[in-house]
């Protein structure tokens, strides 16, 4: 019988008659995956060139179906070996993501005098090569619309638009930022962000999706990071152990629900049922982890080594050791006067669990047992694991973890912050400097521009990891504060815009789109943290729930008028306007959202019951604002939900609709006005950015 590495083989040679032992020998670079291309991709420089392979094949088509189901049933029966495999072996060091942070200098160009930041003068280069030009500046008055909606996700009063466009100051702009980052909605903007890729909700998902009841301590752990500019190293490390480096403090025990917000099953059944869960409650901590703070894939690695990136199915089993002697357990806050509680992980013992390298993930199937270890690839050779203090009462290999994964010296820090820059960029542009934000692997993107990728990196660690000063050195830069139109003549050079001649126009998020409604109706509830608010949801979407129940009978009220960040987020149970406008998936971490435009989100905006009760305000608020005259009423509208006066034309054609409205009516004007309200929430205009 054949050996595993044999078994390989096998497969190999009855996939493709040309495979030989002797051909991958002589020529390994043709049957190795190599930057993200999958394997015999590399035989064929075009699809031409592969069509003629094929046709040459002397593998008939009946051959073909019995090749797949033969390779199937080797690959079930043999499984796949612990030993590193192909790509795991090619120059891992030297890939891009792995490589510690290149000292990148700061290019001298012949566009200065465009130039306003670092940024600027990479992006000025990179240019220069291709032959392109800059998009010219956007004017103050789309331009704080932006920065509104970027920095704190909720649009200008017309007063604050016009205090800003009638300043003459140079320095104008930077206070503008300035004001916006000390705003507590800041928090609430960028904390939703990290949120999506933490996986939060408010309850446990799966068949019964339980509530839990004090996961909100973690959302609000978040907001006030952000607000406070922790460092995001600190940020890291209280997510993985803050209750081992920081035991007396409540926002460090807090900043664990981390670990604890995601989804998982009830802790019933047989003691196998319980066991496959608790695996499966690991797998989903150490992928969230992986792919948030670092951009890899191990997950990939539960069941065999990683296909494409160098990191073995022992590192996977080494690394959720980290995780094995801890457990979720609601715990009261610290110091807390409110004996307030939160869902935390934290370790039960300070003795290790055991940790075996499972054969093809099979939880029944243990082979070696494995000690804590990181990542050899993005480790300096030689990585000491800090031992536990003397005395501790935990394991404390959650905060070597959290050590290491922020370590730019020795440890995986160097990742880390290419990885959160390029969140940072990703959010304000709409497209990162690498394009999958989660994969910084060989099955990701490459960046587009690799030296400010590590400059900016280098950037963050120099100014003690504050991201704060990373957003104010984007948005001062002059490639954030481009026009957004399109140019054909620089779009046949740079097609998909990885120079940055242009800023695309981004849709409003869903919580942006809601939050927006409620502030332009006047109905915006202000009020920060505590407990999820439930939001009026149909009873059909309901009908299915096992477990703890959705409230039917919601009032509208200011409850409910609180910021989206501050909804009750049920898994099984997503609110209708966040889910037609792509909210997040909560049940697997999401660097980035999936963004669709259908009928639905149409239907919503003309049907929905919250969008007609606020379109009811934000007609109260017009008529008490802008008095009778109905062109005084569409001016005023116009201002409040979209920052800018009305056209003469629109003037008239909003004249003519308030009269037609109001007849059908019958003559009662304000339903008339709420009608032309609903319409401002439903203009592109309104629901883009710009």
């Amino acid at each position: 019988m054949h050996g595993e590495g044999d078994c390989k083989v096998v497969i190999l040679q009855v996939w493709c008659p040309r495979f030989s032992v002797s051909s991958l020998q002589q020529h390994p670079e043709e049957w190795t995956p190599s930057e993200g291309r999958s394997l015999q991709k590399n035989r064929f420089a075009s699809l031409s060139d592969r069509h003629n392979f094929y046709k040459e094949s002397p593998m008939p088509k009946r051959r073909t179906r019995f090749a797949l189901l033969l390779s199937g049933c080797l690959f079930l029966f043999f499984g796949f070996d612990s030993s590193p495999g192909l790509a795991a072996e090619n120059s891992a060091q030297q890939f891009w993501a792995f490589e510690r942070l290149h000292h990148s200098q700061i290019p001298v160009v012949t566009n200065a005098a465009w130039a306003r930041t670092p940024i600027d003068s990479f992006i000025a280069a990179a240019q220069q090569r291709a032959g392109l030009k800059p998009n010219p500046p956007f004017d103050r008055r789309r331009l704080i619309r932006r920065v509104y909606f970027d920095l704190i996700g909720l649009p200008p009063s017309p007063a604050e638009v016009e205090a800003f466009v009638s300043d003459p100051s140079p320095s104008a702009y930077e206070h503008l930022i300035n004001q916006l980052l000390v705003s507590p909605h800041y928090g609430e903007r960028w904390g939703r962000h990290w949120l999506d890729v933490a996986r939060y909700a408010d309850s446990m998902g799966y068949r019964y999706d339980d509530n839990t009841a004090s996961s909100y301590a973690y959302r609000d752990f978040v907001i006030d990071a952000f607000n406070d500019d922790l460092p995001f190293d600190t940020f890291v490390r209280w997510q993985l152990a803050g209750d081992e480096l920081a035991p007396d403090n409540p926002a460090a025990l807090a900043a664990t629900g981390f670990c604890a917000v995601g989804p998982k099953e009830r802790n019933e059944g047989t003691a196998k049922n319980k066991l496959e869960n608790r695996y499966n409650e690991l797998d989903d901590i150490v992928t969230t982890t992986f792919n948030s703070m670092l951009a890899l894939t191990v997950q990939c690695a539960r069941c065999h080594n990683h296909k494409f990136d160098p990191i073995s199915q022992r590192e996977y089993y080494q690394l959720s050791k980290a995780f094995m002697s801890a457990e979720r357990r609601e715990l009261p806050l610290p110091n807390s006067p409110e004996q307030k509680k939160c869902l935390a992980y934290v370790d039960t013992t300070s003795q290790s669990a055991p940790s075996f390298v499972l054969r093809r993930g099979d939880f029944e199937r243990k082979e070696d047992e494995v000690s804590l270890r990181f990542l050899e690839v993005v480790s300096k050779p030689g990585y000491q694991i800090e031992p536990a203090p003397a005395g501790a009462k935990t394991t404390f290999q959650r905060a070597a973890l959290a050590k290491w994964i922020t370590d730019p010296e020795a440890g995986a820090g160097h990742l880390l912050a290419r990885v959160i820059v390029n969140r940072l960029w990703f959010y304000h542009f709409g497209e990162g400097l690498v394009r999958t934000p989660d994969d910084f692997g060989s099955q990701g993107d490459r960046p587009a521009l690799p030296d400010l990728l590590d400059w900016l990196a280098q950037k963050l660690i120099a100014d003690g990891w504050k991201l704060k000063s990373i957003h104010k050195l984007i948005l001062l830069s002059a490639v954030y504060q481009q026009d957004s139109q399109p140019d054909e003549t620089r779009a046949a050079i740079d097609p998909e815009n990885r120079l940055w001649w242009q800023r695309r126009p981004l849709r409003l998020d869903a919580e942006v789109l809601r939050d927006s409604i409620l502030a332009v109706s006047g109905k915006l509830n202000p009020t920060m943290h505590g407990p999820g608010v439930f939001l009026p949801v149909p009873p059909e979407m309901i009908l299915s729930a096992l477990g703890q129940s959705y409230p039917k009978a919601i009032e509208d009220g200011p409850a409910i008028c609180r910021r989206s960040v501050y909804a009750f987020v049920k898994r099984t149970v997503p609110a209708p306007i966040i889910q037609t406008f792509d909210g997040p998936d909560t049940s697997a971490s999401c660097g980035r959202r999936t963004q669709t435009t259908v009928a639905p989100q149409a239907l919503l905006l003309m049907n929905d019951e919250f969008i007609r009760r606020r379109s009811r305000d934000f007609a109260v608020r017009v008529a008490a604002e802008a008095g009778q005259p109905p062109p005084l009423e569409v001016d005023r509208a116009f201002q409040l939900a979209l920052g800018r006066a009305a056209s003469a034309d629109e003037l008239e054609r909003g004249r003519q609709f308030l009269e037609e409205q109001t007849a059908k009516h019958r003559g009662d004007s304000q339903a008339a006005l709420t009608d032309f309200c609903q319409v401002l929430f439903g203009l592109n205009e309104f629901i883009y950015v710009e």
